[in-house]
């Protein structure tokens, strides 16, 4: 997953403050989530994974 493809599904799925919202909802820190949003760090399959599962939902 590319950190823009991170930041549209964080968008989507926690909303406009996302950087606050979505740590909780994937089980990481907002630092974490932080360095994968500026591509600082390999943003983890798991992680990807999840994102999409959880950006689906919020489609339906």
């Amino acid at each position: 997953m590319t950190p823009a493809r991170f930041c549209t599904l964080a968008a989507v799925i926690a909303g406009r403050f996302w950087r606050t919202q979505l740590p909780p909802l994937i089980g990481k820190g907002r630092w974490m989530v932080r360095t994968y949003a500026s591509g600082e760090r390999p943003i983890p399959e798991t992680v990807a994974k999840l994102m999409e599962m959880l950006a689906s939902q919020s489609n339906d």
